[in-house]
C-alpha cells in the first residue's frame, strides 16, 4: 500500500514537471533536433513521452506498449525476425505480475502489452500503422533503444541489452 501511495506521487509530480517545463524546454530540444528523424524503441511509456515531448509523429510501434524484460531482450536479439511476425491477441499472460485489462498480443513467443489501448483493433492499427512509418527510417542509426527496469527487467537483461549489436554515437 505505501509503495502505491509513493508511486503516485511520483507519477503526479512528473506530471507536473512536464506541464510546467514543457513550453521553454521542449522548444529547446526541438530546435537542438531540427528536423532529424529517429525511431525510439523502448520497453515502456518512454518512447511516447519523448515523442510527445518534442512534438514529433510516433515513428515506432513501440509506443503506447510495454515489454516484460525477457520478452523484450528476445525481441532485440532477433529484431527483424520478430517484426515481420503477425500480431496474436491472446488473453493470459505467461507473467503473473499483472492483472490484464488492455490487449495483449504475441509476436511469436514475444508478448506485447498494449497498455494504453482500449481494443485489438485499435491496437493492431497503430502497431501496423507505426510499424510501417518505422521500416521507412531505413537508417538504423537513427534508431534510439531503451531498455528500463518498471516491466520487470533484471539485471542479466541489461548486461545483455549493452552487448546487442545497436550501438549509440
Amino acid at each position: 500500500m505505501r509503495d502505491n501511495i509513493f508511486r503516485r506521487i511520483y507519477v503526479f509530480s512528473r506530471r507536473k514537471y512536464r506541464v510546467l517545463f514543457k513550453k521553454k524546454y521542449s522548444k529547446k530540444d526541438q530546435a537542438v533536433l531540427k528536423d532529424t528523424n529517429f525511431v525510439i524503441i523502448s520497453d515502456n511509456c518512454w518512447g511516447g513521452f519523448t515523442y510527445q515531448w518534442l512534438n514529433r509523429p510516433y515513428n515506432s510501434p513501440f509506443t503506447g506498449l510495454a515489454i516484460f524484460g525477457n520478452c523484450y531482450i528476445k525481441l532485440l536479439s532477433n529484431f527483424d525476425y520478430y517484426l515481420n511476425l503477425p500480431l496474436n491477441f491472446v488473453d493470459k499472460s505467461k507473467y503473473k505480475h499483472r492483472e490484464i485489462n488492455y490487449p495483449l498480443a504475441k509476436l511469436g513467443d514475444i508478448e506485447l502489452h498494449f497498455t494504453h489501448y482500449k481494443t485489438k483493433e485499435e491496437a493492431t492499427i497503430k502497431w501496423e500503422r507505426r510499424t510501417e512509418r518505422m521500416l521507412k527510417e531505413t537508417n538504423r542509426d537513427n534508431y534510439v533503444f531503451m531498455l528500463s527496469d518498471a516491466w520487470y527487467a533484471s539485471e542479466k537483461n541489461f548486461k545483455d541489452f549493452n552487448n546487442l549489436p545497436f550501438k549509440g554515437k
